[in-house]
């Protein structure tokens, strides 16, 4: 008996010392007949297409235009971080570098109505533009679905489980587009990993299969100090943060904002064109910033794999039909629970057994 009580107290010190200086652990669930596994958010983002822009540039301003007009107006509709024509554009007086750059972007970014048709889930059909709703990135506006970033959230909820199977989406794209894959509380944004984004260029036809691995948090989580835990919970936004660009925290939205706050320190805007007194290394200093924001991880952020991506040439001139599928319902998840639970089932059961 003496025995047993030095193990148990010897397991008690050995937990003490993990809680002051690793305050979590995790688990594997594998109760998975009930679960709802939630379905990543996917968002649709225009792509600079040539042809299309050589088209609205003859509208808007003539086929007798400079050339030169083509470059600028493609920087600022589809800005990348870098405007490569803005350096030259004051010196060419035939070019009309001023104006309203919201208006340039509304003139030549397509709406969703004409971005997107089709779309269905799990084999039913609905309303694309009802269910994938404008978000502002960094990218622009893109359309999404299920994310919580959106007014009302989600457009249209997302979630697979044992009635209704693994989850299928379908779309047809009608314009050259990019597809992000991300969280509901993530947004697109530069840094997002590559192979959870898709480039999807006019006639492909494109088949995404992914897996997820979900994390849950026990309810003792949230009461532990931020930097024992090392993430942060959807509501955690703090003034620390910086500017506020989105309602709820992930690691992608403060970095977003992040950069945000870099601008207006470097530049006292956010608008992707620099003032033209700027030095020529100010794009390299926002990309270090981007690079050492100090951002948590989210605590609520499923991890996404694509296991499966083709790209075969789909020969139909009205577009490109897109599937994005969860190649099967998980049976395992992850629980991330505090050392202190654990102290407490073992104390509780030395109390019960005293």
């Amino acid at each position: 008996m003496i025995h047993v009580w030095n193990v148990v107290e010897n397991s008690l010190q050995n937990l003490w010392r993990a809680f002051y200086t690793k305050s979590f652990a995790f688990t594997v669930d594998t109760n998975y007949l009930d679960w709802n596994t939630s379905f990543p958010a996917v968002s649709v983002c225009e792509v600079f297409n040539g042809e299309r822009m050589w088209d609205l540039n003859e509208k808007y301003f003539g086929a007798d235009r400079d050339k030169f007009q083509d470059e600028f107006v493609a920087d600022i509709a589809f800005f990348n971080g870098l405007c490569s024509s803005c350096k030259s554009c004051m010196q060419n007086q035939k070019v009309e570098c001023g104006g309203n750059f919201s208006a340039i972007v509304q003139q030549f970014r397509t709406p969703c109505e004409h971005l997107i048709t089709n779309c269905a889930w799990n084999g039913r059909n609905f309303s694309c533009c009802d269910a994938f709703l404008p978000l502002e990135t960094e990218f622009g506006l893109c359309y999404t679905i299920n994310s919580v970033h959106t007014t009302p959230k989600y457009g249209l909820k997302l979630q697979s489980n044992r009635d209704m199977g693994p989850g299928t989406l379908d779309v047809f794209a009608l314009e050259d587009v990019q597809i992000h894959l991300h969280s509901p509380n993530d947004v697109p944004y530069i840094n997002t990993e590559h192979d959870l984004q898709e480039t999807i260029l006019w006639g492909l036809q494109k088949e995404i299969i992914f897996s997820t691995i979900e994390i849950f948090n026990d309810a003792n989580i949230v009461e532990q100090g931020l930097f024992q835990r090392r993430c942060k919970f959807p509501f955690e936004f703090a003034e620390e943060d910086g500017l506020r660009l989105y309602s709820s925290y992930s690691y992608s939205t403060c970095v977003t904002s992040c950069v945000a706050e870099a601008q207006i320190a470097i530049c006292n805007c956010t608008h992707h064109l620099m003032p033209p007194n700027l030095a020529p290394n100010q794009f390299e200093i926002l990309t270090e910033i981007r690079r050492n924001c100090k951002c948590f991880i989210s605590c609520e952020e499923p991890e996404y794999n694509i296991v499966y991506s083709s790209n075969d040439y789909f020969g139909d001139d009205l577009g490109s039909p897109i599937t994005i599928k969860l190649v099967s319902l998980p049976t395992t998840r992850f629980i991330r629970h505090t050392v202190r639970t654990t102290l407490d089932f073992i104390s509780k059961l030395i109390l019960n057994s005293s």
